[in-house]
């Protein structure tokens, strides 16, 4: 294998597991070479100790700091409880309750948390350790110098994403404290549920970002959500856990709702601006909460839309609908709220779901992008004073000179939009927002024009 171009052994290697990359690497020196890019392209983040050290080490590395391309930021933040002795009874009752359920619907994981299981003793020696590191840290912006540096060493790091529901943190902690500290999903109701981590994203993320700031690195690359990890090894290297997300993790509406409106529109938001100004891609996954409100949404694209006046050189912008576990029905923010500067001059790609509008923003919007945009995507966005058969028909007096694609709800409406057709291609039938496609034949051609009926 090693008589293989550098190349194709790297093509090969991409089908191992993350967990395996180590091991190889470790083998031979041509197979070390096929192996690191690969390994360290991607760095897991979190402010603990430990994780600031590898990042470090690595950016000192002459080699493997340039290879060094994206970093996977988890906001989770280890909760400092005021009571210690409080805390250690807490731990206290969910070892005796754990010793019981392990009996009964939790045999399939007695292997794995009998081996994990710490004594209480240890358990509060690991305890008070992490609450020490965390307050070094924190001391003197301590885990800002760190970062900056790091960041700093770091040539070809220019893709970000803050990974709101990362298991980076959480595993780590398992596996330190022992498996009573976390509780998996099968036993989410038990009477004894302490929760040890939490999503502080309201100072995780700040540090981050003036970390950037202060390092001078520029971000082309920005991505919010859980889906960020390439790969479950990370949190997971043996494979014990089949559930993508074993843990629970607290607040998760508080802290991406409090983390971007605060970090963003806080006084001092200017000294974030430089890093993101060079912004090219900005993407937020689809995001579920236990609950949601207008407040939150608000926040949340209020945040969104600070980080979309920076970046005057974006050139795709997606955000996904947010909503709550069980309904499909959830609050809608408006696309205004989104896009709060008119100086987007490069952006090519948008894709919007569950967004409200009016007709003559949406018509503004695109007579003033309509002749950079290419890639037009959007979902159950919401006409609030028109049908959206109208819509498309006030569009077609707009030049689209670049556009390649249109689609609204999975309806491809390019060829209506562009003028190459006078055939709609939806029914508007009860309402904004409630359509069916119509079929492209000629039997329709009397009954679909291009003027709807509305007006």
């Amino acid at each position: 294998m090693e008589k293989l171009p550098l190349e194709l052994l790297q093509q090969v290697l991409q089908y191992l597991p993350r967990s395996d990359l180590p091991s190889v690497r470790l083998l031979t020196r041509t197979l070390a070479a096929a192996a690191e890019p690969l390994l360290f392209h991607t760095i897991p983040l979190w402010i603990e100790l430990q994780s600031v050290k590898a990042l470090t080490g690595i950016s000192e590395h002459p080699r493997l700091s340039r290879y060094v391309k994206e970093i996977v930021f988890s906001p989770l933040r280890f909760i400092e409880h005021e009571d210690r002795s409080l805390y250690q009874a807490e731990v206290r009752n969910a070892l005796e309750y754990e010793s019981v359920s392990l009996s009964s619907h939790m045999l399939y994981l007695e292997h794995y948390l009998s081996s994990q299981k710490l004594h209480l003793e240890q358990h509060m020696a690991a305890y008070d350790s992490f609450r020490a590191g965390q307050s070094y840290l924190a001391a003197n912006s301590s885990d800002v110098k760190f970062l900056s540096h790091a960041f700093g060493k770091l040539p070809h790091f220019k893709h970000l994403v803050v990974d709101y529901f990362s298991e980076i943190a959480v595993t780590r902690l398992y596996k330190i404290f022992g498996g009573p500290v976390f509780k998996p999903y099968c036993v989410e109701y038990s009477p004894v549920q302490p929760y040890f981590v939490e999503c502080s994203g309201e100072y995780g993320l700040p540090v981050l970002l003036k970390a950037l700031a202060s390092s001078g690195v520029g971000i082309s690359t920005f991505r919010i959500g859980p889906s960020g990890a390439p790969d479950s090894t990370w949190s997971d290297p043996d494979n014990r856990f089949r559930s993508p997300r074993p843990f629970p993790v607290l607040a998760a509406e508080e802290t991406i709702s409090h983390a971007l409106y605060k970090t963003f529109r806080r006084p001092n938001k200017n000294a974030y601006s430089e890093t993101l100004r060079v912004l090219r891609v900005l993407e937020v996954s689809e995001t579920r909460f236990k609950e949601l409100d207008q407040d939150i949404i608000d926040w949340i694209i209020d945040g969104i839309g600070t980080i979309v006046s920076w970046a005057s050189h974006i050139e795709s912008i997606a955000v996904p609908q947010f909503g709550v576990y069980g309904f499909d029905d959830s609050e809608t923010p408006l696309m205004s709220n989104l896009f709060q500067t008119g100086h987007l001059k490069k952006l090519k790609k948008l894709k919007l779901e569950s967004f409200n509008t009016t007709l003559s923003y949406l018509t503004l919007f695109f007579r003033r992008y309509g002749e950079q945009l290419e890639e037009i995507d959007f979902e159950g966005v919401n006409i609030s004073d028109a049908e959206w058969s109208t819509a498309l028909y006030h569009l077609r007096a707009i030049e689209f000179p670049n556009l390649v694609t249109f689609d609204v709800d999975l309806v491809d409406v390019y060829d209506y939009v562009t003028g190459v057709t006078d055939i709609i291609p939806i029914e508007d039938y009860s309402g904004p927002h409630s359509y069916r496609i119509m079929p492209s034949t000629q039997e329709n051609d009397d009954r679909w024009t291009s003027k709807p009926r509305d007006l």
